[in-house]
């Protein structure tokens, strides 16, 4: 079997809670194979954990986690051939889950989705656009919005960025939504629960998920 590598092969997903810092490591890669009766090379995409592991961080302030995630992507713990290097991976992070908030709302039938329209729901409800940052996506026909204060994610990303080790994206992943996780991961992922906080890995394994393509939540 021969692989070759995607655009996103290397992704990391790390989940910030109370607790822990739980980070999880995936590879995707398409391999060729022949199809069953003919000559022709069918492209296959696959994906792989390769490391999952939590740390406690009661005991540290936001420096210090910075400084902890920042070790944790210097670390190579890629060997994997053709390429014995690790990649610059793509970065997903999720802050505490106390931080976000979720706003559902109709939307109308005659109406596009637009920065504007988002905009005003927003004030409708009651949320000042200077002091929140979100980001939204359709659910069917509602609308659902993820929002984080501007506060909030400066106190988290001022120290990342100073380490050099600014996310790629910073999102929340729904624990009520996991249930394609191990369709998907299986069996790759099999066995890796026996961590101490067994919910934050699959957030985090999902997070890595979205840097190499695949929406899971």
């Amino acid at each position: 079997m021969l692989f070759s590598w995607t655009k996103n092969n290397v992704a990391v997903g790390f989940v910030v809670g109370e607790r822990w810092l739980t980070s999880a490591w995936l590879i995707g890669y398409k391999s060729r194979r022949n199809r069953k009766g003919n000559s022709i090379l069918a492209d296959r995409q696959s994906t792989k954990v390769v490391m999952l592991c939590q740390r406690p961080i009661y005991t540290h302030n936001h420096m210090s986690l910075a400084e902890l995630i920042s070790s944790n992507l210097n670390q190579v713990i890629l060997k994997t051939t053709p390429i014995p290097m690790i990649k610059k991976p793509f970065v997903s992070l999720q802050l505490p889950e106390r931080l976000y908030e979720t706003l559902i709302v109709e939307k109308p039938n005659t109406l596009k989705l637009t920065g504007q329209w988002a905009a005003a729901a927003l004030a409708d409800a009651g949320y000042n656009l200077n002091e929140w940052r979100w980001d939204v996506c359709l659910q069917g026909s509602a609308c659902v919005f993820l929002l984080v204060k501007m506060v909030d994610l400066h106190h988290y990303l001022q120290p990342l960025n100073k380490a050099g080790c600014v996310p790629n994206a910073v999102s929340y992943i729904n624990p009520e939504r996991l249930v394609s996780l191990d369709n998907h991961l299986a069996p790759q992922y099999t066995g890796m629960t026996v961590l101490p906080d067994p919910i934050a890995a699959k957030q985090a394994v999902c997070l890595a998920a979205t840097g190499l393509g695949y929406i899971y939540a």
